[in-house]
């Protein structure tokens, strides 16, 4: 006898009762906790519909807020791209509104001359003077031509070209123009004393020239409004005005994390080994 008709013979005649049985809905509705929820007394056709509008209501509120979202980010992104030239850096440009404290005997210190005001443009442009990394396939976003002999950061270093954010560059020459209009205390300074008259001469010159033409790019047409002071000949101008600015300091944070020291024209210990 094989062992499945032993294990028939053997349960035969037994019988498997159980002690749950299906409630009915006069049951469940009847239930102190059912009388509670009223919704329960719907049909579950209508529950399934009042659900189902629930989540559609829902999707549709996630949806444009997604939308909205996306197009507000894409937007901004699009606007910087609209506005500013292509960097390395231009993930991270942002915009604020700063006010310009531009009255005449407003005190910051990088104003007039001496070894803590020298300091302070020191820190300010300095860090411009060693290079970032400029990928070769980054060159023709920057109208630049492949067959220059630009200069190169070391293969030890990563490789690419060197470059230099514009910026530093333009509070280079704005610091040389301080330093020249103080020549009772910088005539002696490497930065004149180092090079013939006519060099330094061309120098002046052409950070002049760098500082028009950015000026000239930027355009600022926020309106100067002055005052008629009672006493005074002419009327006095507020220079005290909100522009809308990049935020130089995210943008300066960036550049000490990206420098690469060893790579290029300084090596600059203050601002970090990157």
């Amino acid at each position: 006898m094989s062992f499945y008709e032993k294990f028939k013979a053997v349960t035969r005649g037994w019988t498997i009762t159980s002690n749950y049985s299906r409630l009915s809905e006069e049951t469940l509705l009847s239930s102190p906790d059912c009388e509670k929820q009223n919704i329960e007394s719907i049909p579950h056709s209508k529950k399934r519909s009042f659900l189902g509008a629930i989540w559609a209501v829902l999707f549709v509120i996630w949806t444009i807020a997604v939308f909205l979202v996306a197009s507000r980010f894409h937007g901004r992104a699009a606007c910087i791209r609209e506005t500013t030239t292509w960097s390395p850096a231009i993930d991270v440009v942002r915009y604020k509104d700063v006010i310009i404290e531009g009255d005449f005997l407003k005190k910051s210190p990088y104003r007039g001359a001496g070894e803590s005001v020298d300091r302070a443009w020191d820190e300010l442009w300095m860090v411009g003077g060693v290079p970032i990394r400029i990928d070769d396939s980054e060159l023709a976003i920057l109208n630049k031509s492949a067959e220059r002999p630009w200069t190169r950061i070391p293969e030890s270093r990563g490789g690419g070209i060197a470059g230099y954010p514009e910026v530093f560059h333009q509070l280079h020459c704005l610091n040389m123009l301080r330093m020249a209009s103080y020549p009772e205390l910088y005539a002696t300074h490497s930065l004149f004393a180092d090079h013939p008259p006519d060099t330094t001469r061309s120098h002046i010159d052409h950070c002049i020239e760098i500082i028009r033409m950015q000026l000239q790019c930027s355009a600022e047409m926020t309106p100067v409004l002055t005052e008629d002071i009672p006493g005074r000949k002419f009327p006095a101008a507020d220079f005290r005005v909100t522009h809308r600015c990049k935020n130089f300091d995210e943008l300066f944070t960036w550049t000490k994390e990206n420098i690469l020291h060893g790579a290029g024209n300084w090596d600059i210990p203050r601002f970090g080994d990157h």
